[in-house]
């Protein structure tokens, strides 16, 4: 089990073992978090492309400033490099 440096071992090492894709599917992300990653795979070069899934949205929401922020990482900051989707249907939801 990972327990130390796992902004490293999960988030950059993939890019620096040569993966052009990284998918992300977490229950919760803030556009903090998003940016510090995806400036780190910058500054470091890689060429990756990340997809980011929050699932946790449905049932407790996403603040605006987060929605607009990640809308700016999407068509601004990291055009083409970034893209964050969000579960819309709460728990249970999908099997009805």
């Amino acid at each position: 089990m990972l327990t130390k440096d796992l902004f490293k071992e999960v988030l950059l090492q993939p890019a620096q073992n040569g993966a052009n894709k990284l998918y992300i599917v977490s229950g919760y992300a803030t556009v903090a978090t998003a940016f510090h990653h995806l400036q780190s795979l910058r500054q470091n070069n890689y060429q990756v492309s990340v997809e980011v899934i929050v699932g946790m949205s449905a049932a407790d929401g996403l603040s605006e400033s987060n929605h607009k922020g990640f809308q700016k990482l999407v068509q601004n900051d990291f055009s083409g490099a970034f893209s964050c989707s969000y579960l819309t249907f709460a728990d249970g939801d999908c099997f009805t």
